[in-house]
């Protein structure tokens, strides 16, 4: 997992270090096999773009194959990423199926819809693993 140091596209995001917290308590039960990378918090480029995070692995692990999992609501903004037909070469995109786009087992809400609920002081904690939740309300997060 590779939270994004600075979105290209100008979201409404928490702090960086704030936000690795958050994908730490998401993946913590998930074993060895997810883990959390701060690569792009190292870069710092403003804004962070996949093309130059999947650049830099490239050169620290020439030896290894990359891909990108991304929702399948990713899919139409594909045009607007940085280098999208070199980066389609650099690396394997996998899509997660998003309700709203195709059939899917997961809940109907993006993680935008979940930032304007903390924002607007209605209930999102349902939408959350306990851990990320009560960390957002402890921080104050998102609620400008």
């Amino acid at each position: 997992m590779v939270p994004t140091f600075d979105h290209p596209f100008e979201k409404d995001l928490a702090p960086f270090e704030d936000r690795v917290a958050m994908c730490r308590l998401t993946i913590a039960g998930l074993g060895p096999k997810v883990s959390l990378c701060g690569v792009e918090g190292e870069m710092q480029k403003s804004p962070s773009y996949t093309f130059d995070t999947i650049r830099e692995f490239k050169k620290r692990f020439p030896e290894k194959h990359f891909s990108l999992v991304l929702g399948s609501d990713c899919k139409k903004d594909l045009v607007r990423w940085k280098e999208i037909d070199r980066l389609k070469q650099e690396a394997e995109f996998f899509f997660i199926p998003r309700p709203g786009i195709e059939e899917s087992p997961f809940m109907d809400i993006s993680s935008s819809e979940i930032r304007g609920l903390v924002r607007s002081g209605k209930k999102f904690t349902k939408y959350l693993a306990p851990e990320v939740a009560a960390f957002i309300e402890e921080k104050g997060l998102y609620r400008k």
